[in-house]
Formats: C-alpha cells, structure tokens, sequence
C-alpha cells in the first residue's frame, strides 16, 4: 500500500512538471509536416504554437537541418516574423514559407522547425519537404486524323508549354510521317521556353 502511494504520488509530481512548461505545437509530437514543391518554387508549411501557462509568452521561430540553399521566412498575416509572442492560455498560428531554388535536386529532405521560448523551453517538429523535377514540358495539338491525298498540303497546329520551374533550352518537335511524305517544322529549334510560357 505504501509503495503503490508512492507510485502514485510521484505519478502525480511527474504530470504537474511536465504540465509546469505549459507550451506545446499544435500537432502530435513526431507527427511529420511534409509539403512537395518544384524546384523554382516556394513550399508553404501552416503552423500553430499552444501556449498552455498563465503568462504571455515569446517565441524565437528557426528551421534546422535544412540545405542551406533553401530560404525559410515565418509569416503571420503578411508581415516577416522572426518571433511570435502567443497570449497566456492561447496560441498563435504562423505560415513558414520555404524557398526552393531551381538548382535544388530532386529528393526528399528532412528538418525541423524550432520554437524557443522567452524562458529557454525549446519546441521542435520535424518536417519533410519532397522537391520535384524542375522541367514539365506539355505538348498540346490539333487532331491526327487527317484525310490528304497526293501533293496536298496541310498544316497542323501544335504548342508546347512549359509548366515547369526552368528554362527548357533547345527544344525541337520530332515527326513521324509515312515514306515520301515531306515534313517541315516551322520554327525548327526552339532556342529557350521560360517557365510559364
């Protein structure tokens, strides 16, 4: 009996420490925030921190174990924020926005955002970024179905766009045509497609 008080007393002692730090990040501890961009684009990650004492409280915002390459900024409502001050028994809710440049290669990467409190309490998260190819090139045209006979001309329309997040340099179109028939590309090389167009 005496020993199962005791369990239970410092049970009790353990819960009311642990609840003494009163902040916690909205989400599960070990939950992953993961985001897929182009490369060329931005990744934007929404993020709530609890603050769960009596008093007011301030917040350093960081990104650790990213690349380098990559620019992190917090954002609330607009403006750039390096910290957050979050109400006593609130919280506050902060877009972190990921740059990613065109170079960055294809892959998974992994960090973590970090919230270090007025006191020194230091939350972290884990979170994923997934970067995708930076060229996508669609190619859109008129039908295939064409009755023609001989020393006919036609014309076919076709428009390639780029959606990626790159220049697409040196692009040429390659037809397959039946024996003897005569193709020409007009323009034949294109020399560069930015992005968007």
């Amino acid at each position: 009996m005496r020993s199962t008080m005791k369990r239970l007393i410092l049970l009790f002692t353990a819960s009311v420490a642990l609840l003494g730090f009163g902040a916690t990040l909205a989400w599960a501890d070990q939950v992953i925030q993961a985001q897929t961009a182009q490369a060329g684009s931005q990744a934007v990650y929404t993020l709530e921190i609890h603050n769960e004492t009596g008093v007011d409280h301030s917040y350093q915002l960081a990104v650790t174990g990213l690349q380098d390459t990559l620019t992190a900024t917090f954002v609330q409502d607009g403006p750039l924020l390096e910290s957050i001050t979050v109400p006593a028994n609130g919280y506050g809710q902060i877009s972190l926005r990921l740059d990613v440049p065109v170079d960055t290669p294809v892959g998974h990467l992994a960090g973590q955002f970090v919230a270090t409190r007025d006191d020194g309490v230091t939350l972290a998260n884990p979170l994923a970024l997934t970067v995708e190819n930076t060229y996508a090139l669609k190619i859109t045209g008129q039908t295939s179905n064409v009755n023609a006979f001989s020393g006919q001309e036609f014309t076919f329309e076709t428009t390639a766009a780029n959606s990626g997040a790159a220049v697409v340099t040196n692009l040429a179109l390659k037809v397959d045509a039946p024996a003897k028939w005569l193709v020409q590309l007009n323009p034949p090389l294109l020399d560069s497609l930015a992005p968007g167009q």
